[in-house]
């Protein structure tokens, strides 16, 4: 993933989750994991979305925060970013977040909300530009990419 810095205009100003997100497990723009790999503020974040309840299910839902931390990725060049979810097993469903290559997040949900049947990808972006390179989906058993980005300094 190639990230450049978060931007802001009149329309869409500065936030603190501003920057790139991946999202697993997604059944809805209500249901899904969300990994936030680089926010303006500089945290990693691993949150469910669900339902909000009471409330009809078309509407937006809400982010139930499973863990944080502060890990700053460098903008301008090219990073490696893994996400995955395991299980459930035991009743709980296990979600990790690597940047190059080494774990900065480890979470386990088992609240009666969790998300236990598989569900899409996605890349979000928020007042952001991103890149990427060599994306791939579903059973990941770890390893080297199968292909290396562009040359560092370059975007493309």
């Amino acid at each position: 993933m190639y990230l450049r810095p978060p931007g802001a205009t009149d329309r869409t100003p500065a936030r603190d989750w501003d920057g790139g997100h991946l999202w697993l497990r997604y059944h809805s723009a209500q249901e899904l994991y969300a990994l936030s790999f680089r926010r303006r503020d500089g945290k990693v974040v691993l949150k469910r979305k669900h339902p909000a309840p009471g409330r009809p299910a078309d509407e937006e839902g809400v982010y139930t925060t499973l863990a944080t931390a502060g890990h700053a990725l460098g903008h301008d060049r090219w990073h490696q970013i893994c996400g995955t979810v395991s299980g459930p097993r035991d009743g709980r469903v296990r979600i990790t977040l690597s940047l190059n290559g080494r774990t900065v997040l480890d979470a386990e949900d088992e609240d009666p909300g969790r998300l236990v049947t598989a569900g899409g990808v996605g890349l979000r972006g928020d007042n952001t530009e991103m890149a990427f390179f060599g994306f791939t989906a579903g059973n990941h058993t770890g390893g080297r990419p199968r292909a290396e980005p562009p040359a560092e300094g370059t975007s493309r």
